[in-house]
């Protein structure tokens, strides 16, 4: 991990696209503007540990597993498959 010391209003460029810039410092918290092309994905860790954690118990509801561990090939077969009983990741709908 590359660890950068910056100050208000200065930046940090990740590659030719994508510039960060200390937008402001107050309270403990930092604020930050990203400047990057439209094709480039900005996500906040918390939210997408959140929506994976949320989409695991939705497939293990769905599967009845909600309270049971399960066979984790079984699982993981189940939820790739979008929910098909018995469909293989990649398979054919019936």
């Amino acid at each position: 991990m590359l660890v950068l010391a910056r100050k208000l209003h200065q930046s940090i460029l990740i590659g030719d696209t994508i510039r960060i810039t200390v937008l402001e410092v107050r309270d403990g918290q930092v604020r930050l503007g990203i400047d990057a092309p439209r094709g480039v994905s900005i996500l906040r860790e918390e939210i997408v540990h959140a929506t994976a954690a949320s989409n695991r118990e939705a497939c293990l509801a769905q599967m009845g597993l909600a309270d049971a561990a399960g066979s984790m090939a079984e699982f993981v077969r189940f939820c790739l498959s979008g929910g098909r009983d018995g469909a293989a990741a990649g398979g054919e709908q019936p």
